[in-house]
């Protein structure tokens, strides 16, 4: 082979540098455009029409083991990414009607989910939930695979649907039972309205009651088994003819369960009892658009504040889609159980902005719970940072660790005027809780 020259080199064509293409100015204002109307959906037109005093938001919260993994958008995290969620818009219902609205639509859900083989399915239920009990290699909860299931949901779940015989009530529907739940809900709804405050029940579905697959894998198929929440369902409805309004979580929750974007089905944790970041989030907005029915009587403390009160997203915070992680050895986790990634729509403060301890204390809105209520806070994405963003609104929070039957009401009896300026108080549970015990008994809000 002739060798090649400098000559040969220099007839060679040579190429010219790759030119950057430039967009153009169309597309690049149509770009721009873009990027604002995105935050449309998002902007809190509840927050500048509820009335409610201006605070900010906590108490004494108990955090997650959590940390933030990463800053970039989550488009293939595992679980609870997904776009965020629009404020709810505010639509006054009088509550009357609300009370009776509840009544007839929990009635007709228990009776939906009561059809066809559901008492066959709620036996071999309750035997898979009880072998879990009695499993001695497990200590606090029992593994299915990649996924494990606390041992005190499955106790909770078989003493409030346990029957004294197969025609008799669940225990759910035995108000009068010693130490039921039922009489301490009425009761603190009679409190708060010689105060001029409501009551609004939030519990909390189990995972092992919302995706009874987990437990039945025989009867797994292409759609999800119905939740076995029925006496749950049927028990909300008689707080409803008592006066005691509730938001049931579990027709949004399972709805969620075949939600076409994989990253906003999954609402609980694989290895930890509590929920993940968009379980939070869809908890938050169910709660948001309830308050969004209250009327402003029901809501304003004193005054209707002015709108540059409130927490506004795009000035005081933004939604940021992140990815993070859930720590192998948090709060509620499972023994063995790894680390998990979660997506999480975080609500970030602006320079200057956020709730502060300080305001919390003044606002119209109490939260009692326990760690549900704070989980995934160091991602920002906890039920009180959802919850303030899809409302606008301070929240003022009381969620002990393990207190959301009890120790949270006592935190509250302790203030002086544990009442004065409040109007609304979210009693967020899990329904594991609800089974009868000592803990459920009546607290006073005399103060002091």
């Amino acid at each position: 082979m002739k060798p090649r020259t400098e000559r040969d080199d220099a007839k060679r064509p040579q190429r010219e540098p790759r030119r950057r293409r430039r967009r153009h100015p169309l597309l690049e204002l149509l770009r721009e455009l873009f990027s604002w109307l995105r935050w449309l959906p998002s902007f809190p037109l509840f927050a500048l029409l509820a009335a409610l005093p201006s605070a900010g938001c906590g108490e004494a919260l108990d955090g997650a083991a959590a940390g933030t993994r990463s800053e970039a958008a989550v488009d293939g995290a595992s679980d609870g990414g997904g776009e965020p969620a629009p404020t709810p818009a505010r639509t006054a219902v009088p509550r009357a009607q609300r009370l009776a609205r509840d009544k007839a639509a929990a009635l007709a859900r228990a009776g939906e989910l009561e059809r066809g083989d559901a008492a066959v399915v709620d036996r071999e239920f309750a035997a898979a939930l009880q072998g879990l009990v009695d499993e001695p290699s497990a200590k606090r909860f029992g593994r299915f695979g990649d996924d494990w299931l606390p041992k005190s949901a499955a106790r909770g779940w078989l003493a409030w649907n346990g029957r004294e015989s197969d025609a008799g009530l669940p225990l759910a529907l035995r108000v009068e039972a010693q130490d039921h739940p039922f009489a301490v809900l009425v009761d603190l709804q009679q409190q708060l309205a010689a105060a001029g405050a409501l009551l609004l029940f939030v519990p909390i579905p189990s995972r092992a009651e919302l995706e009874p697959e987990l437990l039945l894998p025989a009867r797994a198929g292409a759609t999800p088994l119905p939740p076995r929440v029925a006496a749950t369902t049927r028990f909300l409805a008689k707080l409803a003819e008592a006066g005691v309004e509730s938001v049931d979580l579990a027709p949004a929750f399972t709805a969620q369960r075949t939600d076409p974007d994989p990253r906003r089905t999954r609402l609980y944790l694989r290895g930890n009892n509590h929920w993940t970041p968009r379980g939070a989030e869809l908890a938050a907005e169910q709660v948001a658009a309830r308050l969004a029915e209250f009327e402003p009587a029901e809501l304003a403390a004193v005054e209707l504040p002015l709108p540059s009160h409130r927490f506004v997203e795009g000035r005081d915070f933004d939604v940021v889609r992140r990815l993070g992680q859930v720590r192998g050895e948090g709060i509620g986790q499972a023994e063995g159980a790894p680390s998990e990634a979660v997506g999480v729509n975080a609500v970030e403060w602006r320079a200057g902005g956020g709730p502060t301890a300080e305001r919390a204390r003044g606002s119209s809105i109490v939260l009692l719970g326990d760690s549900f209520a704070a989980m995934h806070k160091e991602l920002h994405g906890s039920f009180v940072d959802q919850l303030v963003r899809f409302t606008g609104l301070p929240i003022d929070v009381i969620a002990p660790q393990g207190g959301a039957e009890l120790a949270c009401r006592e935190a509250l009896s302790r203030r002086d005027a544990p009442l004065a300026g409040k109007k609304v108080v979210i009693w967020l549970l899990p329904a594991p809780l609800l089974a009868p015990s000592g803990l459920w008994k009546r607290v006073a809000m005399g103060g002091g």
